[in-house]
């Protein structure tokens, strides 16, 4: 099962985002990479609805929306759990 969690980066902005909203060039600034390459793995969470994102003058504001991350951890445990139980039998 393909996670939008699964890069690191990603992990990463969404812990940042359970601070609260944060924009794009300080998310950027945090993790020490350069604004293009948050920018793109913002792109990913907000397609699959993780973050959502308002603009403020110039900025990009991202907020996480936590009942899709609770939604993303319960389907991520189902799928863990039935692996587990697969290699257990197996």
């Amino acid at each position: 099962m393909q996670n939008v969690l699964d890069h690191p980066a990603r992990r990463t902005i969404v812990s940042l985002l359970r601070q609260g909203e944060l924009a794009a060039g300080a998310m950027a600034d945090a993790l020490g990479r350069r604004r293009p390459g948050v920018s793109y793995h913002l792109s990913v969470l907000n397609e699959d609805g993780l973050v959502h994102c308002r603009i403020d003058g110039q900025r990009r504001i991202y907020r996480l929306d936590v009942e899709r991350l609770s939604e993303l951890l319960e389907v991520s445990l189902e799928e863990a759990y039935r692996v587990a139980r697969t290699e257990a039998v197996a």
